[in-house]
């Protein structure tokens, strides 16, 4: 097992609040989907999966349903996006641009890029898969 990390952030105006637990195992992907580029407001979104026991995030948050089974979080006050989850799942996806400090994982791919931004190109080398998750 890796050596776990436990690293802290914050939303924007920091009314929000996340401490995460990670190991170099941890699943981070930018995702190329229109929802996941419009939640970042920009290419791509960088996001962390954690089981759900291993986030611990503080502040007055609202939520939006972007689909049918699939809960995103923000920051009441200045709209940070903070994460979403999918209903009666275990794993909460953390915005990796809240993280202040180095998670301990890495990227590991590019997904959904069949929708991603006509000006992206990809070039960094991770693998890169046209719809969902490898």
């Amino acid at each position: 097992m890796s050596e776990r990390t436990t690293t802290r952030g914050a939303c924007l105006c920091g009314a929000v609040t996340l401490e995460l637990t990670t190991d170099a195992g941890t699943v981070m992907v930018h995702c190329h989907c229109a929802m996941c580029r419009k939640t970042a407001g920009g290419s791509f979104a960088t996001w962390i999966d954690v089981p759900a026991a291993d986030a611990r995030i503080n502040g007055e948050l609202r939520a939006f349903r972007s689909s049918p089974d699939v809960a995103r979080s923000f920051c009441a006050g200045c709209g940070t996006a903070v994460s979403w989850q999918r209903d009666g799942e275990p794993i909460i996806t953390i915005h990796a641009g809240l993280v202040d400090g180095d998670p301990g994982c890495r990227p590991r791919a590019h997904i959904w890029t069949e929708h991603k931004a006509p000006w992206v190109t990809i070039t960094d080398g991770l693998p890169a898969y046209p719809r969902s998750r490898f």
